[in-house]
């Protein structure tokens, strides 16, 4: 089936094309999805267009759940099928009423956007309220003359999500007009907003949207919105004037929510509440922008593989979407690490940027990143609320390639998992690979083992905890491993390894304010106590996922079971500063 489909798609009569779309509906899934990608990608006419319409019907309503792992990803293929086969009036009939009823591949307001264009803004304009995330920025790609009274009012949503799209929608749109909405929304409570306010208005250019930037750039307190107007400036051939300012920037204990304040619990798991998610949550991993205060996770499993990235500002507790899981690569003009879990993410205080890598899984579908095989790298900077790839993402040994998860801010590295006499490493400074030399290192390239690993500018130590069982028959690979980067050598810690499990994404984390490295487990919280080469254990331990630091409230935040939470190691006064090695 997977060599005749297409034949059959492409050169058959309609009779043998019915024929063919029989096998969409046997049980063999693997011929199911054989006849479904023929009749896609090769077919036309009534006959494909009847089979489209029956599976691009299948979905429900978002956000029902509609992300299910299945070889023929039938409802985004249906929709793009008719993509294919019409467009302007014709195309919004047919997915104007499926709006926001694909599964995890694709957002049809997307699909409709580039390929209906004006016809399509009346469906748009109804999942606002439903799917801003993707329908307010799709409406700013059609632009035209009424899209400043659509998306203006959105600007001042309670939904974040929205809120945010809506200005990055007026960014798309090229509109004069939209530079009155955009620059009051530099004055909103939500920093996040002023940050894409700024980039949409630096995309429109003009003299009011120059001027209203660099006020922004003078005045402003948060350093995500700031450098935001900073870079805006910048690509208009303008200067701010605080390059030097930003440039010396260093996170701070500050917090802008009173939550996090001084009577924060010490030594225990608060939950803030349930992850957001478009696709899934699954294998995902997280990190934390200690100078944009943003966390971020990227990817997800949970009944399907996502390249979803969603973010959480600590300052306002919302949640809002950074992208929407887009497998079909048909809107953003970016490369960005594609669908798949147990990735490598981390970030790195040096470039100040996100540094996503290569994820298991994926079915092949095109997207941003698996158009180019292999190539799944990326670097992503909150400021910009821009990704840039691809980058040589790994260098196979086994049956995976290495994942990127240890930040050495120090240095400017990005340290793989798969560690040994020679480590492979990321130079964040040229995006090139290197060669790490370590004398005395044990072969610790194992697949999907996820050893808690943690980079301390302190000592100028890597430190990496291996949990047994893990390494068959080397039982003495167990404990903790110090990697002297600069000296290139490594020794086995005497600090044995507490009881207790970890989660699958990393669970150990440098703490800049106290200028310590913890390990948590459910066993608990454990402090690596430098001068006695011990484990002290600090606080409750959770059944944690993954989990990063935020300096700016002086939190850790982790996955617990899908849903959110806040650790405290220790007051500090404010306006302490954080530490990541000498600059």
């Amino acid at each position: 089936m997977r060599k005749a489909g297409p034949w059959i798609a492409a050169f058959g009569s309609d009779e043998d094309l019915g024929k063919l779309v029989t096998y969409t509906e046997i049980k063999d899934p693997n011929i199911r999805a054989a006849a479904l990608n023929a009749v896609t990608h090769y077919a036309g006419g009534p006959v494909a267009a009847e089979l489209f319409r029956k599976t691009a019907a299948q979905g429900k309503p978002w956000p029902a759940d509609n992300h299910i792992w299945s070889a023929t990803n039938a409802i985004s293929m249906g929709k793009y099928g008719l993509a294919m086969l019409a467009d302007g009036e014709a195309l919004s009939q047919e997915l104007g009423p499926r709006l926001g009823t694909e599964n995890w591949a694709l957002s049809s307001e997307f699909l409709l956007a580039r390929f209906a264009g004006p016809p399509a803004l009346p469906a748009l304009e109804k999942m606002i309220p439903v799917r801003g995330f993707a329908a307010a920025v799709a409406i700013g790609y059609v632009g035209g003359p009424d899209v400043v009274a659509t998306l203006g009012p959105a600007l001042a949503s309670d939904d974040l999500d929205t809120a945010v799209w809506a200005a990055r929608g007026l960014g798309e749109s090229g509109q004069f007009a939209a530079v009155a909405p955009l620059v009051k929304a530099l004055a909103s409570p939500h920093r996040l907003l002023r940050s894409r306010a700024a980039l949409a208005l630096g995309r429109i250019g003009g003299p009011e949207a120059a001027g209203a930037l660099s006020g922004l750039a003078t005045t402003e307190k948060e350093y995500l919105p700031r450098r935001s107007a900073d870079q805006a400036l910048k690509e208009l051939g303008l200067a701010s004037g605080v390059e030097k300012e930003l440039a010396g920037f260093v996170p701070s204990y500050a917090p802008a929510n009173p939550r996090f304040g001084a009577d924060f619990p010490v030594g225990k798991w608060v939950p803030l509440g349930r992850v957001h998610t478009v696709a899934s949550v699954g294998e995902t991993r997280c990190a934390a922008d200690a100078y944009s205060g943003l966390w971020l996770r990227y990817g997800g499993c949970s009944g399907c593989y996502s390249n979803e990235c969603i973010g959480y500002d600590p300052a306002s507790e919302k949640w809002f979407v950074v992208r929407p899981p887009e497998m079909m690569g048909l809107f953003f003009n970016e490369t960005r690490a594609a669908q798949g879990c147990s990735r490598g993410m981390a970030f790195d205080a040096k470039s100040r940027r996100f540094w996503i890598n290569h994820a298991v899984g994926g079915n092949g579908s095109p997207s941003n990143g698996a158009m180019l095989p292999g190539q799944s790298a990326c670097a992503y900077d909150a400021a910009l609320d821009r990704f840039e790839g691809n980058f040589p993402d790994r260098r196979r040994i086994g049956g995976e390639g290495p994942t990127w998860y240890v930040a050495d801010p120090t240095h400017g590295y990005i340290v793989t998992e798969w560690m040994g006499p020679t480590t492979v490493a990321v130079d964040t400074a040229t995006t090139a690979l290197v060669d790490l030399k370590f004398e005395g290192a044990p072969d610790l390239s194992h697949n999907y083992n996820h050893d808690p690993a943690a980079y301390d500018p302190v000592s100028g130590l890597l430190l990496r905890f291996v949990v047994g069982g893990k390494y068959k028959g080397k039982p003495d690979l167990e404990g903790l491993w110090l990697f002297d980067v600069a000296g290139g050598k490594v020794r086995r810690s005497k600090a044995g390894h507490p009881e207790g499990k970890h989660g699958g994404a990393n669970c150990m984390v440098y703490d800049p304010l106290n200028r310590e490295i913890l390990l948590f487990l459910t066993s608990g919280a454990w402090r690596y106590d430098r001068e006695k080469d011990a484990w002290e254990k600090v606080g409750d331990g959770a059944d944690l996922y993954g989990v990063d630091v935020d300096p700016q409230h002086n939190v850790f935040l982790g996955l617990v079971k899908g849903s959110l939470a806040a650790y405290r190691y220790k007051a500090v006064p404010a306006g302490t500063r954080a530490y990541y090695g000498p600059r």
